[in-house]
């Protein structure tokens, strides 16, 4: 149930932040 709706959000971060580059990632935690 709310699992559904945060993998949705964290694919899309892990998009964008493989475009923009893996220090961002610590950024969003």
């Amino acid at each position: 149930g709310n699992f559904t709706r945060s993998d949705s959000v964290s694919d899309r971060l892990i998009l964008g932040l493989n475009a923009s580059g893996p220090l961002k990632l610590e950024d969003v935690k």
